[in-house]
C-alpha cells in the first residue's frame, strides 16, 4: 500500500499531486492548522482523498499537535493532592509575576489582541514575541527555551488561540502544561493567583499523566 500525503495548504497545490490514484495507494490529506489558516477551497478534494489526518477527533487519523497520556506507572486511585505538595508551594512562591504569552500574529481572526488589551487593564499581563514588548533573554535563539524562562518566573500562560474553531489546540497550550505554568483559556486567574492552595491542585495531573 503506498500513502501520499498533501498538508493542504496552498503551497501544496493539486498540481503537485501524480495525475492518477493507483489502485493500491491510499492518499491521505493531512493538515494540523485551523481552517482560518489553511486557504483552501475544499470543494477540489472532493472524492480525492481516502482518509484524512488532522487534529479534529472525527479525523481518520487524529495528528494533533500533542496530547496528554496516562504514564506507564500510573496507579489508581488518583489523588487529587500531589504528594510533592510543598515542593509545588515553593516552586510557586518563587513566581513573581502573573501572566505572559508569546505572540507573533498580531491581527488574529480570534481578535484575542483585543481580550489581552482589556486584561491588561486589570491584569498584569507581559506579551513576549513580535506583538509585545517583552524579549527572551540574550543568549536564548528557541522558543521552547524561552517557554523555560517565562514558566519561572510567571504563574500563568494566556492560552489564546489565533482562531476559535473546534478542537483546534496548538502547541503553546501543551507546552505551557509541560511546564510549570497553567495555561489560561477561561475564568479564575485572579483567584487562583491569590489562593496558593488552590493554584497548586493544577499540577496534580503530573504525578499521573504526560504530555506526549
Amino acid at each position: 500500500m503506498g500513502i501520499v500525503g498533501t498538508r493542504g495548504t496552498s503551497k501544496c497545490p493539486l498540481s503537485d499531486l501524480p495525475p492518477i490514484r493507483r489502485a493500491n495507494q491510499v492518499w491521505v490529506y493531512l493538515n494540523r492548522e485551523s481552517p482560518f489558516n489553511t486557504w483552501t477551497n475544499f470543494t477540489l478534494y472532493n472524492n480525492l482523498f481516502n482518509w484524512t489526518m488532522t487534529y479534529r477527533s472525527d479525523a481518520d487519523v487524529i495528528h494533533s499537535y500533542m496530547r496528554v497520556i496516562p504514564k506507564t506507572n500510573i496507579k489508581f486511585p488518583i489523588s487529587l493532592i500531589n504528594e510533592e505538595y510543598q515542593t509545588w508551594i515553593n516552586l510557586t512562591r518563587k513566581k513573581a509575576k502573573l501572566a505572559a504569552l508569546v505572540v507573533s500574529h498580531c491581527d488574529t481572526p480570534s481578535k484575542r489582541e483585543y481580550l489581552v488589551a482589556k486584561l491588561k487593564r486589570f491584569l498584569n499581563i507581559d506579551i513576549f514575541g513580535g506583538c509585545g514588548t517583552k524579549s527572551c533573554p540574550p543568549g536564548i535563539t528557541s522558543e521552547d527555551s524561552c517557554f523555560t524562562g517565562i514558566s519561572n518566573t510567571y504563574k500563568f500562560y494566556l492560552a489564546f488561540e489565533n482562531s476559535l474553531c473546534d478542537e483546534y489546540v496548538s502547541e503553546k497550550f501543551f507546552r505551557a502544561m509541560n511546564l510549570t505554568l497553567i495555561p489560561v483559556v477561561f475564568y479564575y486567574l485572579k483567584f487562583l493567583d491569590g489562593n496558593e492552595e488552590e493554584y497548586v491542585k493544577y499540577f496534580w495531573w503530573r504525578k499521573h499523566y504526560k504530555v506526549a
